[in-house]
């Protein structure tokens, strides 16, 4: 039921009003001061002012609540029914005026229409409000997203696990939120943006292993426990979903840079066994060649090379000798350009440069402080 505020103080229109308006709470004031209290106590839905009272003029009062509420109608209520009354009610925030005396279906029907009206107001009013907050939500995830979609695209070009962290640390900064974060393999080396880790941070992380996925706690914190990383989050906020794809981008990306730089070590090997390999051979030409001289000896197929065989003899060797080097090379060579191209894939961009320029700057700035 719909609150009323009666300002008169005179009984016969009250209970006129009463009679009129049985539908409604009727909440009844005889001055200005009762009914500045009144108003402020319940809040009406509705205000009806006379004009005329014995301490001050209806329009004062509505002067006070318009200095704080300029939607709650108001009705003026006066025995004047010429033009300037009702210009003066209107400009100081009226909404309908009545004169006395009325009919009671008259003042009912203002009553409800005003009342309507109002009720409608606030509902368009809420449905604004509730608009612009989704707008707004979808704006910053649409903002979100983008810092993590700029995180995974710079994070294909790190080369190594600080270099990474480093962008990771800059978009936790842009998503207005800070933490500490071990690498599972690596716990006694905490990295953190904002302040360092704590001692009962630390704490929490070494025994992450024993919680969830994702587990919440306290004044807006969480730990995001991932196969490769475990992150403890200082500012949750409303970040969980987008902190959880930012994991798993960071995980992904820990992944691939363990499986180059194992494909790395592996072509080092490889050089190295190639390098080998090609001094091997060289000797195993020289002594082929040796040997075949002294078999030809042996066997008697000649008595002694002149220079001419033997000329023959090491060209022959010289030019397998030469093509097997050129392979031993083209394989060397193969695996430098397979090389090449994961280093040209992991060179930081100046615009990763950058901001791992004001990471670094920002960790440089920030003193130790306990937030637990």
């Amino acid at each position: 039921m719909h609150k009323i505020l009666v300002v008169d103080d005179d009984p016969f229109f009250l209970e006129l009003i009463d009679s009129a308006l049985a539908d409604y709470e009727i909440i009844k004031a005889a001055d200005c001061e009762s009914a500045l209290s009144a108003y402020q106590e319940h809040q009406p839905a509705l205000v009806s002012l006379d004009i005329g009272l014995q301490d001050c003029d209806g329009y004062s009062i509505c002067q006070k609540i318009r200095e704080q509420d300029k939607h709650t109608p108001i009705l003026f209520m006066s025995g004047n029914n010429d033009l300037d009354s009702r210009l003066r009610a209107y400009g100081e925030g009226g909404n309908d005026y009545i004169a006395k005396p009325y009919q009671k279906d008259e003042l009912a029907c203002k009553v409800n229409k005003l009342i309507e009206r109002h009720v409608h107001q606030q509902q368009l009013t809420n449905q604004l409000q509730d608009h612009s907050s989704l707008i707004n939500n979808i704006q910053r995830e649409s903002a979100n997203l983008q810092i993590v979609n700029r995180f995974i695209q710079s994070s294909m070009h790190c080369k190594d696990a600080e270099t990474l962290l480093g962008i990771f640390f800059v978009a936790l900064r842009d998503l207005g939120t800070c933490g500490v974060l071990i690498l599972n393999d690596h716990p006694e080396q905490p990295h953190h943006s904002g302040t360092p880790a704590t001692r009962l941070e630390y704490e929490i992380l070494s025994m992450s292993d024993k919680l969830p996925r994702i587990h919440s706690f306290g004044k807006n914190r969480a730990v995001f426990n991932w196969q490769r990383t475990t992150l403890l989050v200082r500012e949750l906020n409303s970040l969980i979903d987008v902190l959880a794809i930012l994991m798993d981008a960071l995980d992904m990306v820990l992944s691939a840079i363990e499986t180059e730089n194992g494909l790395v070590e592996e072509i080092a090997q490889l050089e190295a066994a190639n390098s080998e390999c090609h001094n091997e051979v060289e000797a195993l030409i020289q002594d082929m060649s040796l040997s075949l001289q002294d078999a030809m000896i042996t066997l008697g197929l000649v008595s002694d090379l002149g220079a001419d065989e033997e000329k023959m003899i090491n060209d022959t060797i010289h030019d397998y000798s030469h093509k097997i080097q050129s392979k031993l090379i083209a394989q060397t060579e193969q695996s430098l350009k397979v090389k090449h191209l994961i280093d040209q894939l992991r060179t930081p961009s100046e615009e990763i440069q950058q901001m791992l320029a004001q990471a670094q700057t920002d960790n440089d700035n920030s003193d130790a402080v306990e937030l637990f």
